[in-house]
């Protein structure tokens, strides 16, 4: 008997893994999501992507630093364009608090649905946050595997004892150095892929903004 072919959705919390990458990364420096998505794909092979993001406002109001971290997250979110089998979920911000909306609440309904319609077998959630925390838990009520998929910087420890595996993609060796020490005491049994990704930085200047790689 033939075994069945697992269909695998990653649910990216594209806001949540930009800061992650802004924590380890210096203002304006950024890499491209294809980048992050053929790491993870070195373990687990995923058939769709559903990302969901709020781009950032970078007026004239803003200091450089929070210039440079909203180009770069443009760019960060316009990469995703040239994976193919990804959707783009567009998020807003809150014009009284400021905060970010749509997105949590998309991004968990969309995994519960998903789950009890059975338009996938496998979610991989890529967060560092534990929002998502009951949207895992409906997920797996549901039959469906549940793999947790963090970059080093973030790490949801609450959804990690509740999902069936854990995957720590490695931004520039943060993990495995004293800064991820507290992480890895704690989350005991995970796979490590190790990411050091092409970086590429964005320029603040009077005129324009323009793009260049790093080291140029």
């Amino acid at each position: 008997m033939a075994v069945p072919v697992q269909r695998i959705v990653a649910f990216v919390d594209g806001s949540n893994l930009f800061g992650g990458m802004a924590d380890v990364l210096k203002p304006g420096e950024y890499f491209e999501f294809s980048e992050f998505l053929s790491a993870i794909e070195k373990e687990i092979k995923i058939d769709h992507v559903s990302f969901y993001g709020t781009y950032m406002r970078a007026d004239q109001k803003t200091t450089k630093k929070a210039k440079l971290l909203a180009l770069a997250q443009k760019e960060f979110f316009d990469s995703t364009k040239d994976v193919k089998k990804l959707d783009f979920y567009r998020g807003h911000f809150s014009k009284t608090s400021g905060k970010e909306k749509g997105v949590d609440m998309h991004m968990g309904i969309d995994m519960a649905v998903g789950a009890c319609t059975n338009t996938y077998d496998v979610a991989v959630i890529v967060t560092g946050d534990a929002d998502l925390l009951y949207a895992v838990e409906t997920a797996k009520k549901f039959g469906k595997d549940t793999i947790l998929a963090c970059l080093s910087p973030r790490i949801a420890m609450a959804m990690a004892f509740v999902v069936s595996h854990r995957v720590v993609v490695d931004l520039q060796h943060f993990f495995v150095t004293g800064a991820g020490l507290k992480f890895r005491k704690r989350l005991k049994r995970f796979s490590l892929i190790k990411l050091n990704p092409k970086i590429k930085t964005v320029e603040v200047s009077i005129t324009k903004t323009r793009r260049r790689p790093a080291g140029m």
